[in-house]
């Protein structure tokens, strides 16, 4: 995963991205026999996702919602638990009903499908800076060490030297497989979340901008109250990286 170098000036270095005021997340997951644990942590979101599995199908699915940006978060728990059980473990990341989930639930149903066979625990770390004069810094760690470097000048990403937007890559992403594709759609992601840090309220309109999909605003929930939790938290400001909590749901 080397990085191209461009030709301007860098004025942000990816040494000092630990102290630099930004998005923070975990994903850590936790195969065991039988069942896999995903759960995630950052700035809007504390969630977790439990499976269990024959080694070949998922057989049952738990999940929890413990900080989310709306009161109507925690009721996509019964649709991720539609979605996924009954699906074979190698298909789970391709399922079609990623719409009509939280985003978040289905993503940590994947991952822990994709990891299920694993033999030990794995952490991804994600930081992403604040925008400094229109460039901003993304990096992905997994179990500590870094594995994706990315430098964005305008919303378009440099180093690589894709000249691809945040929501054009997917079709870089496309171009990868195994691990590599993992990550950088975890690190796309997160650097299209660490957006949201600038909104004062997330709303409907600012999902969509932002290209962000929320369960909250899928057309069964449009027209319902939606309240919002005040919870979000910055762990940039406080020096720490969040720390997920994969403690298996039953």
């Amino acid at each position: 995963m080397k990085l191209a170098i461009s030709g301007r000036v860098n004025s942000l270095h990816f040494k000092d991205l630990p102290d630099l005021s930004g998005f923070r997340r975990q994903f850590r997951i936790v195969p065991e026999a039988g069942r896999c644990t995903a759960a995630v942590i950052d700035d809007f979101h504390d969630m977790v996702v439990t499976i269990t599995h024959d080694g070949q199908t998922i057989t049952a699915l738990a999940s929890q919602t413990r900080r989310a940006p709306f009161t109507l978060c925690p009721q996509a728990q019964a649709q991720a638990r539609q979605t996924f059980v009954g699906l074979p473990l190698d298909a789970a990341h391709v399922s079609a009903e990623k719409p009509s989930n939280c985003t978040h639930l289905y993503d940590l149903a994947a991952l822990a499908a994709a990891h299920a066979r694993d033999g030990a625990p794995l952490v991804y770390d994600l930081l992403v800076c604040d925008a400094v004069d229109g460039e901003v810094l993304a990096e992905l760690r997994r179990d500590g060490a870094p594995l994706w470097q990315w430098r964005l000048r305008g919303g378009v990403m440099v180093e690589p030297a894709t000249g691809l937007s945040l929501r054009e890559l997917r079709h870089w992403i496309a171009t990868l497989g195994g691990l590599e594709a993992e990550t950088a759609r975890i690190l796309q992601w997160g650097s299209i979340m660490a957006t949201a840090r600038g909104l004062d309220e997330i709303t409907e309109n600012s999902t969509r901008r932002l290209a962000l999909r929320c369960f909250a605003f899928t057309d069964e929930l449009r027209e319902a109250p939606h309240e919002h939790t005040d919870n979000r938290r910055d762990f940039s400001a406080m020096g720490v990286m969040p720390q997920a909590d994969a403690t298996p749901l039953p």
